[in-house]
């Protein structure tokens, strides 16, 4: 089955997604839209959960249920932003993303930089700790690159 946006994307330049549309998720993306860094017609994301995907198409953003479509149309950035328990397989759909040039950020608590690398060899990646004000464009955020 082939999965599609709610609206198709007016750019796919400058793009960002998110995988997984959360709490954190949703900070962020307030506070980058917030900031004017991005538009919503620039976001891509993906979430399992059917209301959190309405309410992120209600938001203007480009919605799906595959992490996959995600992965083909965001450019500049991937957020990893789903609990725990549920990284290895949003992993391992990034991993398997041929055409996938963008950093992966990954804002999942308790997963390691390590863990991160070896389930997705070759990818780009940073592991972030953000905190909920950056809502508001004042969050502190500790990071660490990737090898």
């Amino acid at each position: 089955m082939t999965q599609k946006f709610s609206k198709p994307p007016t750019t796919m330049v400058n793009t960002i997604g998110f995988i997984g549309t959360g709490a954190m998720a949703s900070s962020l993306i307030g506070g980058i839209i917030g900031k004017g860094l991005y538009t919503p017609d620039q976001i891509q994301c993906s979430d399992p959960y059917p209301p959190a995907r309405e309410a992120a198409s209600k938001k203007g953003y480009n919605v799906s249920e595959s992490n996959s479509i995600v992965c083909t149309n965001a450019k500049d950035a991937v957020f990893l932003a789903v609990k725990p328990n549920c990284v290895m397989s949003a992993c391992k759909d990034i991993a398997e993303a041929e055409q996938l040039d963008a950093v992966i950020v990954s804002i999942a608590a308790g997963v390691t930089l390590e863990a991160l690398e070896n389930a997705m060899p070759g990818k780009r990646i940073v592991r972030v700790m953000p905190n909920t004000p950056c809502l508001v464009g004042e969050a502190a955020s500790g990071f660490s690159l990737g090898t």
